[in-house]
C-alpha cells in the first residue's frame, strides 16, 4: 500500500522528526512504498542530512516529488528518492550554504576557522549526494559550480542532469494513507 507524506515547511529539526515519525507510523501500518510531496524553502544543513540518511534506511522504496520548490538543503531530504519527478512548474533552488550569527558575537580565528571548516565540508557532502544520486544522468553537471553560482533548475534541466526521471504531476494514491508535515 502507498502512503503519501506531504513536506511543506522549512528543515528543521522539529520537521524532520515529524517526517521521520510519519515514515515510521507508514511503516506500522503496512506501507509497501512512501511517496514524498516536498515543497520546502530549505533551512537547517544538519536537518536535512539527518532526513536524507533515515530515508535511505528504509526498508521501502521512497519515491520523491517536487511540487513546487525545492530549495537549497531541501534538495538532500529530495536526492533520498528512490524515485523523483517533479510537477510542471517547478524549481530547484541551489546555492551556498550560509552560517547564522546570533546578533554581534565576537569570534577568535580558530573558531572562525572551524566554521569555515565546518561550511566546506557541508559543500562537500551535498556535492558527493548530487553525484551519487545523479550518476548516469543524460549530461554531466559540475554540482559544485551550480551550488556556487546559485542556479535555479526548471524541470526539464533537472531531468537531463537526473535530478529527476520525469516531469509527473503528484497525486495522492490513497487519501486514508496521508501524513501531513506541517510547520
Amino acid at each position: 500500500m502507498i502512503h503519501t507524506a506531504h513536506f511543506l515547511c522549512p528543515v528543521n529539526p522539529s520537521t524532520v522528526s515529524l517526517l521521520q515519525n510519519s515514515c515510521l507510523s507508514a511503516l506500522a501500518q503496512g506501507a509497501t512504498q512512501i511517496n514524498i510531496h516536498i515543497s520546502s524553502s530549505g533551512g537547517d544543513v544538519t536537518s536535512g542530512f539527518t532526513a536524507y540518511n533515515f530515508l535511505k534506511t528504509l526498508p521501502i522504496p521512497v519515491h520523491c516529488y517536487n511540487i513546487s520548490n525545492i530549495d537549497s538543503i531541501a534538495n538532500a531530504i529530495f536526492l533520498a528518492g528512490k524515485k523523483r519527478f517533479a510537477n510542471h512548474g517547478a524549481r530547484f533552488l541551489l546555492h551556498p550554504f550560509q552560517w547564522q550569527f546570533g546578533g554581534m558575537q565576537g569570534v577568535d580565528h580558530e573558531r572562525m576557522r572551524e566554521w569555515v571548516s565546518s561550511l566546506d565540508h557541508d559543500l562537500d557532502r551535498l556535492v558527493a549526494l548530487f553525484h551519487e544520486e545523479t550518476a548516469g544522468a543524460s549530461e554531466l553537471c559540475d554540482w559544485r559550480e551550480m551550488i556556487r553560482t546559485s542556479t535555479i533548475l526548471n524541470p526539464e534541466r533537472a531531468k537531463a542532469f537526473g535530478l529527476i526521471e520525469g516531469v509527473e504531476e503528484a497525486a495522492v494514491a490513497n487519501p486514508n494513507t496521508t501524513w501531513w508535515i506541517n510547520c
